[in-house]
């Protein structure tokens, strides 16, 4: 799907809207990585402040759901695991971090070598976990052996990561 297409964006933003009025979730996790590209080669730059007022908009439904509910609804975002390759993709996460959209970043898919430190010194200061994916797929070491994956958790948690997804 096209994000440019504000009809997209709507149509996604409705089904989380759907969801939160429905059910009580605790939280949201946008994975990024599942759909991407969300723009048109070449487009990604001049879109990427609609993937963000995309999250403002959600942001504040789940904050105005979690008044209701007397509890916060903490949202993840799930993306590339470099910054220069979030921007690529019109994801401005520095800005997403800067703005309080989100509460969790989750890095990564299937790659194993996610920079760590770059967003943990954007997130730290703002609150944000950072979690970098322990996923061996697509990277060819599927299922992932447990020495590499116990190699690449040290090696995360060296870099500051507040945890692991899985």
């Amino acid at each position: 799907l096209n994000f440019a297409i504000s009809d997209v964006r709507e149509l996604k933003f409705r089904v989380i809207e759907e969801l939160f009025r429905k059910y009580d979730f605790d939280g949201l996790e946008i994975d990024f990585m599942r759909s991407s590209p969300y723009f048109l080669p070449g487009e990604e730059a001049k879109n990427a402040h609609l993937l963000t007022e995309m999250l403002q908009r959600i942001r504040k439904h789940l904050d105005e759901r979690g008044r209701e509910r007397g509890r916060p609804i903490r949202l993840a975002a799930r993306v590339e695991g470099s910054l220069t390759s979030c921007k690529m993709d019109g994801f401005e996460v520095s800005r997403w971090i800067e703005d309080g959209l989100v509460d969790y970043l989750i890095l990564g898919t299937g790659v194993i070598d996610i920079e760590v430190e770059a967003f943990k010194k954007l997130a730290a200061p703002k609150g944000v976990l950072v979690y970098p994916c322990l996923y061996g797929w697509p990277s060819k070491y599927y299922p992932i052996p447990a020495e590499l994956a116990a190699g690449l958790a040290l090696n995360y948690w060296q870099q500051g990561a507040d945890g692991i997804y899985l």
